[in-house]
């Protein structure tokens, strides 16, 4: 009982942070940089699901049927083909960039890149049974700590401060991701320094299913 209320508290940090920071981003900045920043969401959104395309659900189920070392290794797969599809689409999209002239192109990529790496590390912990950390880690808790740079912007004339914000919270929560999951998996003496053979083709074929 006590650990689904946590759950439930975790939760609901993540919608009322997204919350918070759409109406301090309004307050503080105004309609016009809060209309900047959606656009800015929706293309870093757009990256986000280019490079994870479906990974979620394979990752989770190969994590949850294998062993300490395969999970390892697994994780270290999917780690390296996402850093595969980053940079070839990023070349694409600063190809893009070059007639539309988008607003933040290499935050955008950036954000994007990191979004699916810290959703990365939260199923990778969750497979190892911390089902609460896991919903600490969902992506809107990014805007908890971006509420934070909110108001440290303020004090600074930079531009597109709501962009600024939000992916600064993006990297707190990735770093944060990541520590937690070195410390997860050194808790059984495992490193995550292992190579893997799964197949790029098995998991595209199975992201796509």
């Amino acid at each position: 009982m006590i650990n689904t209320l946590k759950t439930l508290c975790l939760r609901a940090l993540s919608s009322l942070s997204t919350l918070g920071f759409t109406f301090l981003s309004t307050y503080l900045y105004g309609l016009k940089e809060v209309g900047s920043f959606a656009l800015f969401l929706s293309l870093s959104s757009f990256v986000f699901f280019i490079i994870k395309f479906g990974m979620e659900m394979p990752l989770f189920v190969i994590l949850t049927n294998n062993d300490n070392e395969n999970k390892i290794k697994t994780i270290n797969e999917f780690k390296y083909l996402q850093n595969i599809i980053f940079l070839s689409f990023t070349f694409f999209l600063f190809l893009v960039n070059i007639f539309f002239n988008l607003d933040s192109p290499f935050l955008m990529c950036l954000t994007g890149f990191l979004m699916t790496k810290t959703i990365m590390n939260s199923f990778s912990i969750r497979a190892k049974g911390y089902t609460n950390l896991f919903v600490f880690l969902q992506l809107g808790n990014a805007n908890l700590f971006a509420i934070f740079f909110l108001f440290i912007s303020k004090l600074f004339s930079s531009s597109n401060p709501i962009i600024i914000s939000f992916f600064l919270g993006n990297v707190i929560l990735f770093l944060i991701s990541t520590i937690a999951l070195k410390a997860v998996y050194r808790n059984d003496n495992s490193s995550l320094n292992v190579h893997s053979k799964i197949g790029n083709k098995n998991i595209f074929r199975n992201s796509f299913t």
